[in-house]
């Protein structure tokens, strides 16, 4: 189970969280704190897994309590939750799992969870060094199916099994291999030195770093959209701009656009305008 600090300043805010990680069954103890410093007091006497972050509170702001929080030597994981969708692109900047908008859906703090639980029981301490921001994982790792390693795809490739119309990849979840077919996956985003796979059915970490999946998926539809994130280009919902800077809605998060990259976002896109949502 995991352990969860809840830091903000209003406390009808708090009390909703906490009433809502009390009834997820991945859940233990939750931590409460209005403020940056009290947040602090509580991380030195207990160990927490996931912090959830207001941003905008009185002294410290959840943006520079964040970037504290990632020089610790095993910091926790990090998901903000505001009602300011503005700072969406410097919450992944600091490698936020996930970044929920109030009032917060119970499914959506569900999936954050979920993520933060899977990659702390595949590995408890790679779970407080390197959750991946946006949507992460279950801390699976690209291994062959079988053990023919004659056949057995390289981590982070795709092979397209016989009878199979897609090219997959496969991934360890605890101690069970799954099939994933690329067309499955909405987005990658970078982990460290690893990269974690988002589907609809899941966040898979992926022991190859993300270059490398940029290089081997570029004729399955994927486009580097960021030094962080590979998303597959008809799996976005929008393109649009949070506070001039471009970023991109993909199953249902915002991703920031490296300004270098714009060209090539929108012209693999096919888009006349940056702010363009499919119909």
């Amino acid at each position: 189970m995991i352990s969860v600090l809840v830091v903000d300043d209003e406390e009808p805010a708090v009390r909703e969280l906490a009433y809502l990680l009390s009834r997820d069954e991945r859940v233990g103890e939750v931590f409460t704190a209005h403020s940056a410093e009290a947040a602090f007091r509580e991380l030195q006497e207990n160990a927490v897994d996931l912090v959830l972050l207001d941003i905008h509170m009185p002294g410290l702001s959840g943006l520079e309590t964040a970037s504290i929080l990632q020089r610790f030597a095993h910091p926790p994981a990090l998901v903000f939750v505001t009602a300011d969708e503005s700072h969406a692109i410097q919450a992944y900047e600091l490698a936020a799992v996930d970044y929920l908008l109030k009032p917060v859906r119970p499914a959506r703090l569900s999936e954050a969870v979920r993520r933060v639980a899977d990659a702390r029981e595949a590995s408890p301490h790679e779970a407080r060094e390197a959750p991946a921001p946006a949507h992460p994982a279950t801390g699976s790792q690209a291994v062959p199916a079988s053990p023919a390693a004659a056949s057995a795809p390289a981590p982070g490739g795709a092979e397209a099994p016989e009878g199979a119309a897609e090219p997959t990849v496969v991934v360890v979840q605890g101690e069970s291999s799954v099939r994933i077919q690329l067309r499955e996956i909405t987005h990658v985003t970078a982990a460290g030195d690893y990269a974690r796979l988002h589907t609809a059915r899941g966040s898979f970490l992926e022991r190859t770093p993300l270059s490398a999946l940029e290089a081997r998926w570029a004729g399955a539809g994927f486009v580097r959209i960021h030094r962080s994130a590979l998303v597959r280009v008809d799996a976005i919902e929008a393109v649009t701009r949070v506070d001039g800077a471009p970023v991109v809605r993909v199953a249902g998060v915002t991703l920031p656009v490296a300004r270098r990259a714009l060209a090539r976002v929108r012209a693999s896109f096919g888009l006349n305008a940056l702010a363009s949502e499919r119909q």
